[in-house]
């Protein structure tokens, strides 16, 4: 099975997000996932450093067991290990 950006895969939870008008408190990352948005951000910026993230467009970003991006009401959106073709098109 092969991943989707995790940029693209946050985006679109940050999407679903806005479209039901919650706001964000904070995005939780498996090991996995922070990893792959740390190595996103250095090809990004063009830094050969190790990059730690610790936000993602203005909000915290944090380990966690799953990831999840959790609203201030205390929901929690699930971030997609795959994407739809569909929303890879509208992208």
């Amino acid at each position: 099975m092969r991943l989707d950006p995790i940029t693209d895969r946050i985006d679109v939870a940050l999407e679903k997000m806005r479209a039901e008008g919650v706001e964000v408190r904070a995005i939780y990352l498996t090991e996995a996932d922070r990893t792959a948005l740390g190595k996103a951000i250095r090809r990004q910026l063009g830094l050969r450093a190790i990059a730690h993230p610790c936000g993602y467009k203005d909000h915290i970003v944090r380990s966690g067991k799953y990831s999840v991006i959790y609203s201030k009401q205390g929901v929690g959106f699930t971030i997609p290990k795959r994407l739809s073709p569909r929303v890879r098109l509208a992208a």
